[in-house]
């Protein structure tokens, strides 16, 4: 059991960082969206895991503010530029709801 809630974790959180970086595959080169995902999926976890279960949580992205922490933090460590990456997603408000095994995002405030 124990590992099956490790496995389920990680795929949330690796559902979360490819939900929120593949758009940049048209801005960025791969090194740089690989760092960003390895930085990224750090952050969340540091913040987020407590010992094997994912505490859930919402992200608000928004063009118009910082993003969140751990996606700041990624920012900064991967060289990725937070306008530049919100426009990828679309440019608008965004809410990421992350609970084990789901993702719901709602776009426009």
């Amino acid at each position: 059991m124990q590992a099956s809630a490790t496995t389920s974790t990680s795929t949330t959180l690796y559902q979360l960082v490819t939900y929120l970086t593949r758009p940049l595959a048209a801005v960025y080169p791969a090194q740089t969206v690989m760092q960003l995902q390895m930085f990224l999926y750090g952050n969340l976890a540091a913040q987020f895991l407590t010992e094997t279960v994912l505490s859930p949580f919402t992200l608000f992205l928004s063009p118009a503010s910082l993003p969140p922490t751990p996606l700041y933090a990624a920012c900064l460590q991967s060289g990725v530029e937070w306008p530049r990456w919100i426009h990828a997603l679309g440019g608008k408000a965004l809410f990421v709801c992350v609970m084990e095994n789901t993702l719901k995002v709602r776009v426009g405030e």
